[in-house]
């Protein structure tokens, strides 16, 4: 239904309107994904992934300098001496996302069942958010609870 939605407002150029575009947001069922489809997935990972960030940070008052941004597909999470920078963004034309993280180096995320996973080692995008950023904000963590984290929310 988004889709067909999603297609009318492209073949007519005309402005949606605000019901049309709540329409588009919902949920994408597992499987791959195509280019229409992955636009809206992968936004709505990094909005929630950029939200998450955004409390833990707060919460974490040790990180004083710590500082999360996100713009144009791209979400970058300062953390400071001696902790590093994630960068977290889109990669369009392979229908990805990229990972950059001081602790486990780049990875290049595919769709796959729901949720973000590396296929080199099965690992998906938020479980290893999950393993890696408790260190750093010294709280527990649930990446799972973000969009297309392929668990429940």
């Amino acid at each position: 239904m988004a889709i067909v939605s999603l297609q009318v407002y492209l073949k007519t150029f005309t402005k949606p309107t605000k019901k049309e575009m709540e329409v588009v947001h919902v949920h994408h069922e597992p499987g791959p994904l195509t280019p229409l489809t992955y636009e809206q997935v992968c936004n709505d990972t990094l909005d929630s992934l950029s939200e998450y960030f955004e409390e833990l940070v707060e919460k974490a008052s040790h990180l004083k300098s710590a500082d999360v941004s996100y713009s144009d597909g791209v979400l970058t999470v300062q953390f400071g001496v001696p902790y590093g920078t994630y960068v977290i963004n889109r990669q369009v034309p392979n229908l990805q996302i990229w990972l950059s993280s001081p602790i486990s180096g780049p990875k290049r995320y595919d769709f796959h069942n729901g949720c973000w996973m590396y296929r080199h080692d099965g690992v998906s995008l938020h479980e290893l958010l999950n393993q890696e950023i408790p260190n750093i904000v010294n709280q527990d963590v649930d990446f799972f609870r973000c969009a297309y984290s392929g668990k429940s929310k």
